[in-house]
């Protein structure tokens, strides 16, 4: 849940993201984007089973500072209209750098934690959307019903993005997972 707000302040502040490509510690990974068939929101859906696990937990593992970097400059590249398959390659790479897999299915593309799972979120992210609308879920199994709520508001409104939390707000003592009151988030 460190990253899952990240993604409406990490937009106006982050970078270039080049320089962050360009390492070594990013260049070296051979990723693409995951196709996936069906509807994203189900697969969404199917993640909430995961975020329960996180009430069994007493921390939840804070993302690095070039996790947080590498995650920060595929937004920024996330936001370009019409990216092209190279660009998409670059936003793989980076959100593997951050322990996110890319998945794609046509003009939708949800980002999903790999494992080992840290309970950091999940997006699903329209490209085609012509609003810019982002839907935030910060308390999927706090607020119950929110997550499936937002998944119909998402559709409905033809909205661009939908940040769900990965964890439970009370799922680390020092309040980390929670994104309402954590001030890293």
């Amino acid at each position: 849940s460190a990253i899952a707000a990240v993604i409406g302040f990490a937009l106006a502040l982050v970078p270039d993201p080049l320089p962050l490509l360009q390492s070594r510690q990013i260049q070296g990974a051979e990723v693409h984007p995951k196709p996936f068939s069906g509807k994203a929101l189900d697969l969404l859906l199917a993640q909430k089973q995961q975020v329960y696990q996180s009430l069994t937990l007493s921390q939840i593992a804070k993302p690095t500072p070039l996790q947080a970097q590498a995650f920060d400059a595929a937004l920024h590249l996330l936001q370009q209209d019409g990216l092209s398959a190279a660009q998409l390659d670059a936003v793989a790479r980076l959100l593997y750098s951050a322990n996110y897999e890319l998945h794609q299915n046509g003009a939708q593309l949800l980002l999903l934690e790999r494992a080992p799972q840290r309970f950091w979120g999940s997006y699903l992210i329209n490209t085609a959307a012509k609003r810019h609308l982002l839907i935030e879920v910060p308390l999927p199994v706090d607020e119950a019903g929110t997550l499936e709520a937002a998944a119909m508001l998402f559709e409905q409104t033809s909205a661009r993005v939908l940040a769900v939390a990965g964890a439970a707000r009370h799922a680390s003592r020092d309040g980390s997972a929670d994104v309402l009151t954590f001030p890293n988030t």
